[in-house]
């Protein structure tokens, strides 16, 4: 009973610091710091979204390049996922991006799919890929007559 309990505490703590790592990526990317985004990855570690980078310098120089691309960018991490086994776990976690692109407020969002490992007693990213649903400019907004038919009755205000 005891191990069991031991066990059960062990991987709620897992979740907790894994929920805090995503976190942190977004915080330290939001404020382009770039060596402290790398340091969140294992030495070993593999980034694939905005190009596919192995080991933390390969990721520190794709991230370093990416304000070339955006003005600026606002992360939010939410639907996170985690499955713990010992000192590995994988998951996925869904994020909100606005950002501006060449002064045009936009709206993106997306999912990463992620392998975490415990080195030192610190949880890092193993392995982060990244998938986007969207990236829209604000402007084309969301359409009230976007939303099915089938939906509609769900939809605020019909």
């Amino acid at each position: 009973m005891q191990d069991d309990l031991e066990a059960r505490i062990a991987a709620l703590e897992a979740r907790a610091a894994i929920s805090d790592l995503r976190a942190r990526y977004c915080l330290h990317v939001d404020a382009s710091r770039w060596d402290a985004v790398a340091e969140l990855f294992a030495e070993d570690a593999e980034f694939a979204g905005l190009g596919v980078a192995r080991g933390r310098e390969q990721i520190r120089k794709v991230f370093e390049g990416a304000p070339d691309a955006m003005d600026a960018w606002w992360h939010f991490i939410h639907n996170e996922v985690t499955e713990v086994d010992g000192d590995v776990a994988s998951g996925s976690s869904y994020f909100d991006a606005p950002c501006v692109i060449e002064g045009v407020p936009h709206l993106c969002a997306g999912r990463y799919d992620e392998r975490f490992a415990k080195r030192d007693g610190r949880w890092l990213f193993a392995e982060r890929r990244l998938t986007y649903f969207y990236l829209t400019p604000l402007s084309e907004g969301w359409r009230r007559g976007a939303v099915p038919q089938a939906l509609r009755p769900l939809a605020q205000g019909d």
